[in-house]
């Protein structure tokens, strides 16, 4: 669970070297709890944790995430 106050990130992409390089950056930031990555949305469940607060979604994932609006809803 994220801490108080600190938005939760979850990264969706194929590769799973651009997942760990965009994850990384945010590593250690005071106001993201880094949720995981996954390689498709179907895998989302999979993780551990809350729904994200800010996804970010490779482009050729964004029909499946809009297919799914009450896991994604209130995410940015």
């Amino acid at each position: 669970m994220a801490e108080k106050g600190r938005r939760g990130l979850m990264v969706l992409h194929s590769s799973p070297l651009i997942r760990k390089a965009i994850l990384d950056l945010f590593r250690g930031d005071p106001g993201v709890t880094v949720l995981g990555g996954c390689p498709h949305p179907t895998a989302v469940g999979s993780l551990p944790g809350r729904r994200p607060d800010v996804a970010l979604v490779e482009y050729e994932q964004w029909q499946d995430v809009l297919g799914n609006p009450p896991y994604w809803s209130g995410t940015r």
